[in-house]
């Protein structure tokens, strides 16, 4: 691949996958959008047949042809099978980015996998970065005080079991120390 060439992208995932498809309705410098991988319901070839893009119903049908998976399927910490399809993508030579959640432990085996591999496993939160999360990021952190009588307030953000970030405001750096 010339280092010049854009990184082909694989999308893992046709329900929560398709805000991820969506985002490629605008340019991505660097990427290009190359195929979906679904389970083949109707909605995943509808996606498909929309982005004008293959759709593969198993990991035996990918071509050698991706740079990045974006694993949007439930991990294993949910019942699903989201990590294992990440650590398939990442033996394929595949860098990943898998949508939390996932369990710690599943992240710090497939970073450092990933890393031995001299491939990149990065896990996303995605609602952080919604123009809603980050509304919501900075009118909390202009309310003054909060529920607490806390005026600095600290966002934390903690991994959940449903396809959300949770955020939490909490007190200056002393009350948490103090606790």
């Amino acid at each position: 691949m010339e280092m010049n060439s854009k990184k082909r992208v694989l999308v893992v995932g046709a329900k929560f996958g398709e805000v991820y498809l969506n985002s490629f309705f605008n340019e991505q410098p660097g990427f290009e959008l190359c195929g979906l991988m679904a389970k083949g319901s109707p909605r995943a070839y509808q996606l498909a047949k929309a982005f004008g893009i293959p759709l593969y119903t198993s990991l035996g049908q990918l071509p050698d042809a991706f740079d990045v998976a974006c694993v949007v399927v439930r991990s294993t910490v949910v019942g699903g099978s989201g990590t294992y399809l990440a650590e398939s993508l990442l033996r394929r030579g595949m860098h990943v980015v898998q949508e939390h959640p996932v369990h710690p432990t599943d992240i710090e085996t497939l970073q450092t996998f990933a890393s031995s591999l001299g491939l990149v496993y990065w896990v996303n939160s995605l609602y952080s970065n919604t123009l809603a999360g980050r509304r919501w990021i900075y009118t909390a952190g202009q309310s003054g005080r909060n529920s607490m009588g806390c005026q600095h307030p600290l966002l934390i953000s903690s991994q959940a079991g449903s396809y959300s970030i949770r955020l939490l405001i909490c007190c200056s750096r002393d009350w948490l120390q103090s606790g």
